[in-house]
C-alpha cells in the first residue's frame, strides 16, 4: 500500500479521534435567589403551588433556583417580638449565599405597636438587613420590591404610602439595588387581593412572571453595562419606571441572565406565557401547561478558548488538520493513479 496513503488515514484518523476526544463544556449552576419577606411573598391567599414565588421560578427556567425564606408576620425593625432578624430562615437564607435575593418587607413594620414606638429605626434596619446579604461571600444582587397594600387594618396603608414606599425607594439608591415596582405595576388590580393584602391564585402567576421578567430585564441591562447595577437615583424596573437601564413592558425571550466577568448576556429569557398548571389542578411545574417555560439562558465566560487536538502544534487546531488530512487524500490518491 503507498506509504502517502497510509499517512494520510492516520492523519485523518488522529483528526477523528481529537475531535472525538474534545472535553465538552460544564452546564453552569443555576443561579440561587433567595426571598425574604414577610406573608405576600410566602403564598399567604395563595394555595400551595401556586404562590408567586413557584410561578416566578417557573417562569425563569432551570437556570434559576427559587428558595423562599419569608415569614408571615414578621417585622423588618431589629427591636420586635416578630423581628425577622430573629428567625432561624434568615440564618438558612444566609447559608444559602444566594446570588440574587429579593427583599419584601413593610407592611408589617407599620402595626401601630411596632411603629409608634420603632419607626425612626425602620430605614436603618432595612439597609442593615440588605448589606448583610451583599456582604456574603457570594456578593448577591439584590431586589426591593416596592410595597402595595389596598386594605387598611393592622396595615397602615396611610403610612405604606407616605413612608414605607418613599424610604425603600430610598434604600434602593444608597444599596445599589434593583427595584421591582410592584406597587405601581399592580395598583389597578385590586379583584386579585380579597382581603386587601395577599394576592390570590388568580394573581399570583401574573405577578410572579413579572417579577421574572423586571429580574431577567435588569441582570442584561447591568450585564450590558459592564456587571454595574442598573440603579441610579430611582426606582428601577422592567415596568416603565425610568433609570439608567431600558424601560422592557416584556422581556419574554430575550431577557438573558447576567453574565459572568468579561462575559456577555445569553439570548434566553424569560418565558413568555404565565405558565400553566399541570394536569387539571395541578401544580407548576417547568415548562408545564399553556406557558412555555424559559428560553435557555446563555453562559457567560471570561473570554473564549480555542480548542487544540492533544499532539497538535498550537498553531494547528481542527480546521488546519482537516486541511492537512484533506490535502494527504488527495496527494495519495493522485500517486495511486499514477
Amino acid at each position: 500500500m503507498d506509504r502517502s496513503f497510509v499517512f494520510a488515514t492516520g492523519v485523518w484518523l488522529a483528526f477523528a479521534g481529537g475531535l472525538v476526544g474534545l472535553p465538552r463544556a460544564a452546564a453552569a449552576a443555576p443561579l440561587k435567589i433567595a426571598c425574604l419577606g414577610t406573608s405576600a411573598m410566602a403564598g399567604y391567599g395563595s394555595s400551595a403551588g401556586h404562590h408567586l414565588t413557584d410561578w416566578m421560578g417557573m417562569d425563569l427556567g432551570a437556570d434559576f433556583e427559587v428558595k423562599n425564606f419569608a415569614v408571615v408576620g414578621a417585622t423588618v425593625l431589629k427591636q420586635t417580638d416578630v423581628s425577622y432578624w430573629n428567625r432561624p430562615e434568615m440564618k438558612a437564607a444566609e447559608a444559602y449565599n444566594p446570588d440574587i435575593v429579593l427583599f419584601w418587607f413593610g407592611g408589617n413594620d407599620t402595626f401601630v405597636q411596632y411603629w409608634n414606638a420603632h419607626k425612626g429605626e425602620f430605614e436603618g434596619d432595612y439597609t442593615d438587613l440588605v448589606q448583610t446579604f451583599q456582604a456574603l461571600p457570594s456578593h448577591p444582587k439584590t431586589f426591593l420590591v416596592r410595597m402595595l397594600v389596598f386594605g387598611d387594618g393592622p396595615v397602615q396603608k396611610s403610612v405604606v404610602e407616605s413612608v414605607i414606599v418613599p424610604t425603600t425607594d430610598k434604600i434602593g439608591v444608597a444599596t445599589g439595588s434593583f427595584m421591582i415596582n410592584y406597587h405601581d405595576q399592580f395598583k389597578n388590580d385590586s379583584m386579585w387581593y380579597p382581603d386587601g393584602f395577599h394576592p390570590n391564585d388568580t394573581g399570583t402567576p401574573i405577578i410572579g412572571k413579572y417579577f421574572a421578567d423586571v429580574i431577567s430585564a435588569d441582570l442584561k441591562a447591568a450585564a450590558m453595562d459592564g456587571g454595574a447595577d442598573a440603579t441610579t437615583d430611582g426606582p428601577t424596573d422592567a415596568g416603565g419606571m425610568t433609570a439608567d437601564v431600558p424601560t422592557v413592558t416584556d422581556a419574554s425571550g430575550t431577557g438573558g441572565a447576567a453574565a459572568g466577568s468579561g462575559g456577555s448576556a445569553g439570548t434566553g429569557g424569560a418565558a413568555g406565557a404565565t405558565g400553566g398548571a399541570s394536569g387539571s389542578g395541578g401544580a407548576p411545574t417547568s415548562g408545564s401547561g399553556t406557558g412555555g417555560s424559559a428560553g435557555t439562558t446563555g453562559q457567560s465566560s471570561s473570554g473564549s478558548s480555542g480548542c487544540i487536538v492533544a499532539g497538535a502544534p498550537p498553531f494547528l487546531g481542527p480546521a488546519g488538520l482537516a486541511v492537512v488530512a484533506l490535502a494527504c487524500l488527495m496527494l495519495a490518491c493522485r500517486r495511486r493513479r499514477r
